[in-house]
């Protein structure tokens, strides 16, 4: 059984404005995810934040450097590079994206 969710934790942090074949939003919107597995090709997305937080890195980070990459608020992060204690406010974006070679 999962812990209870923390009472400023109960509202999504996350909007999904595009790519939602790619991405999805998890955990009643607190998280987002572009699936299991590695990624695919040509995948694109954009989130934005739904409040004021600083995002911090969850699982391993890896993509194919110079190729694919996510972008927050100007900043990319490419190879084993990964976004770490990154401050947002409400309505900053996010953007996932992925080139067309394999991965």
């Amino acid at each position: 059984m999962s812990p209870p969710v923390p009472p400023e934790l109960e509202h999504p942090l996350w909007t999904l404005l595009d790519g939602e074949s790619f991405c999805q939003l998890t955990r009643g919107g607190r998280c987002v995810t572009e699936g299991d597995g590695n990624y695919g090709n040509n995948e694109r997305c954009v989130i934005t934040a739904a409040r004021d937080m600083i995002v911090h890195a969850e699982a391993d980070y890896n993509t194919e450097s110079g190729w694919d990459y996510l972008t927050i608020n100007g900043a990319t992060f490419s190879g084993t590079a990964g976004p770490a204690d990154i401050v947002l406010a409400t309505g900053d974006t996010i953007t996932w994206r992925s080139d067309g070679s394999v991965n």
